[in-house]
This record gives structure tokens, sequence and C-alpha cells, in this order.
């Protein structure tokens, strides 16, 4: 993606992927490159640009259960006024830092996980496993309880970030932490809630997801979004830096590596 000097406005053009609810916004932010001089980190400038500027093109990218959240976007000569520049020219990195510190210790999912947590419980409440209710497992309330241990930690570390983030501290490596522990943790509880409803949890039916079939469903109507949730909860290692990143980042930055 290039621009003119944001002097004066920018022309940009490229391409950027996987925005999510582009197709529904006015605005959204973009890292451009305006500079090859220097260090690489030091040629990026942050904007805002009108997603209906002349230039823009928004495509719809569908996922697996059929749902439209997230789009690709292509800008051809696309005009933005150097009012709509974000910070100076050149400091987009250290602003996307600051922003993706914010985003990964925000993206805490404790509310989401704290709900599918309670749905796991009344899964294994109500199904069963060789004529025992899942409840009753001791392997399997061992696998729960774990989990629940793990979500009351990535809970206690949520709040102190939030403290952080109300205090105007500066994100630091427990971002990253925090990204790793909750988004393993809301896989787990799918990987759980998949296992608990054994085969019943596995057909999946785009119609029933998206309320377009006129069919009961074939098991529990609790179980009718098993497979599309679990596969969904994949994505959680990659969306907002993947896993990968966030080790490379505690490596160098917390040990020194």
């Amino acid at each position: 993606m290039g621009s003119e000097m944001c002097i004066r406005d920018s022309v940009v053009n490229g391409t950027k992927i996987w925005t999510t609810s582009a197709h529904c916004a006015d605005r959204m932010f973009a890292l451009v490159r305006t500079s090859k001089e220097g260090r690489k980190q030091e040629g990026i400038t942050c904007l805002l640009i009108d997603l209906k500027a002349p230039g823009v093109e928004i495509r719809p990218i569908i996922t697996l259960d059929g749902k439209h959240v997230f789009n690709q976007e292509f800008f051809g000569n696309v005009r933005v006024p150097v009012s709509d520049r974000v910070g100076e020219e050149g400091d987009g990195w250290r602003i996307a830092k600051f922003l993706l510190g914010h985003e990964r210790s925000n993206a805490t999912y404790v509310s989401m996980n704290k709900r599918n947590l309670r749905k796991l419980k009344e899964i294994m409440a109500d199904q069963r496993a060789d004529g025992e209710r899942l409840a009753d497992d001791l392997g399997f309330v061992r696998k729960v309880a774990d989990l629940e241990q793990d979500m009351l930690a990535t809970t206690t570390m949520a709040m102190r970030q939030l403290a952080a983030a109300s205090a105007d501290k500066p994100m630091g490596t427990e971002a990253s932490i925090m990204k790793l522990r909750v988004m393993d943790a809301y896989k787990q509880c799918h990987e759980l809630m998949m296992e608990a409803g054994a085969y019943y949890a596995q057909p999946f039916e785009r119609g029933h997801i998206r309320g377009e079939a006129n069919t009961e469903w074939v098991g529990p109507d609790y179980l009718y979004r098993m497979s599309p949730d679990y596969f969904e909860s994949r994505a959680m290692s990659i969306a907002g830096g993947s896993h990968e990143i966030q080790k490379d980042i505690l490596a160098k930055r917390a040990l020194g590596l």
C-alpha cells in the first residue's frame, strides 16, 4: 500500500484483508507505507479512510457457517485528506502497537467464557455416556474443573489489565499473556462442549444456524451450533495476533531471548 507525502492529501493504493464489519462501517484505520527510508517501522503512517470514498471496493468473505463478518478491501488511488491522518507521518507503528496492546488486553472474552462454561455445565448435566450422566463422570468433571480454574485466573488478570487501562498505564507484555491464556480457555471450552455433545454435536446444518430450516433438529436444540462454534473458536489463536507472534513478543520483551 503506498501513498504520496502526507503533507498534502494521501493517495492510497493496495489491499487489506480480514476487516471485521467493513461492510457496515463508514471508516477504517489503515497502516500505509509512506516512506521506504530508514527502518521499516519508521515508514508507516496511520490513516482514517472513508470507506465510501471513490476507489474503495469492499468484497465479502463468507465463513463456513454462512456468516458475513469479514471483508477484503481494495484501494485504487483513494484520496485521504491530511486531516484524516492519525498522529504524525511515520508514527503509524507506535500507534499500531498502542492499539494492539489495548485490543489484546481488552479482548478478554471473560463474559463469553463464563457464558460458555455455564452452557457446558448444562450439557454435562443433561448428556449421558454409557448410561451415566457426564456430570457424574469424574474424568470429565476434572477437565471442566481445570478449565474453570484457568478462567478464574484469566478473570483476575483481566481485572488488573482494565485497572491499568483506566489509569492510562501502558500495555506491556501482560497483554500477550492475557491473549494466549484467554483464547486457550475459549478453545478448550468449545472442545469440551463438542466432547459432551458427542454425535449430536457433529451435524453442520447451515439452514438451522441461519434460522432458514423447516425441519426439526436431530438431538437437543442446544447442540445445533456446536460444530460451527467449535470451528470458529479455532480462529481465536489467530485473531488479534497469532499465538506464535505473542510467544515471540514474550520471548524478546519479557525473557530477553
